[in-house]
This record gives structure tokens, sequence and C-alpha cells, in this order.
């Protein structure tokens, strides 16, 4: 059985988080990311790419001493750099960002 981080009460609560472990805190990332493609509506890889960068800078500013965050952010980039390479639809590059944020 997959562990599956409760749903936050609000999105972004990852990012006020002082108290959890790295652990923790990269599941509240990887949970908020998910959600984060379920509800981008981008009309191409690049504005997907673009918004998702701006999502990300948004998160590492939020825990700046979290090196696990910046690890997953650089991540969600690669999968959002392969996707533009590719040239993948927004509802392709939506599915493989979301299938990268499953802890």
């Amino acid at each position: 059985m997959r562990y599956r981080p409760p749903p936050m009460s609000e999105a972004g609560d990852f990012a006020q988080d002082r108290s959890s472990g790295s652990s923790d805190v990269a599941l509240g990332l990887l949970a908020e990311l998910g959600r984060w493609t379920e509800l981008d509506r981008s009309t191409s890889a690049v504005a997907l790419r673009e918004a998702l960068v701006a999502e990300l800078e948004r998160a590492q500013a939020a825990q700046p001493s979290m090196a696990l965050v910046h690890q997953l952010a650089a991540r969600a980039l690669d999968v959002a750099d392969a996707g533009v390479a590719r040239g993948d639809r927004p509802a392709e590059l939506r599915a493989r960002l979301a299938e990268s944020c499953v802890a």
C-alpha cells in the first residue's frame, strides 16, 4: 500500500510548514504540484512550462533551505523540458508531471 499524504486544507500549506521533516514537506510539495497539474489549463506545452516555473519558484522561495524541495523542483522542470522538447500536447505534459508527483 502506497502512502498518500492527507489532503491539505488549502494549496500551499507545505510552504508554511516549519515543523515537519523534509520528507513531509516534500510530500506536501508533490501533492500541491499534483493538484496544480489538475487545475492548469495552459494551451501549449511552452505556456505550461512557464506557469510551472513560476509555481516552482514560489515553492523554492517558501522553503529556501529545504534541499529536497529544490531537487523535486528540478525534477519537475526536467519533466517539463523533456515534454516541450518532444512536442507533447499540454494534456500529455500535465499527465507526465502528475506521474512524476506520485510519491
